[in-house]
């Protein structure tokens, strides 16, 4: 598959934005734990924004790393189109 420039700087954008995003995550939920551990010991709250913020940056993940769903189905289509072509 060959990618044009744009195609490429785009997904260069995407990786930083979000390790960006992971930087700010574990920076953020670090202090929310440290706070939570040392003004409400018995109720560990800091693990809802832990959890649901987690969902998102393992989207953000998704996204960056693995592509959009439009850039999976067009490789997929360029695979099935080339295996078309070969005679058995």
């Amino acid at each position: 598959m060959i990618m044009k420039d744009s195609d490429i700087k785009e997904m260069a954008k995407k990786r930083v934005e979000f390790r960006d995003h992971l930087l700010v995550y574990v920076i953020v939920n670090a202090i929310l734990i440290v706070i939570n551990m040392t003004q409400v010991p018995g109720f560990w709250w800091s693990l809802f924004p832990l959890v649901f913020w987690g969902i998102g940056v393992f989207f953000h993940y998704r996204e960056a790393y693995h592509g959009t769903q439009e850039m999976r189905i067009e490789q997929e289509y360029k695979k099935l189109k080339k295996g078309t072509g070969k005679k058995k």
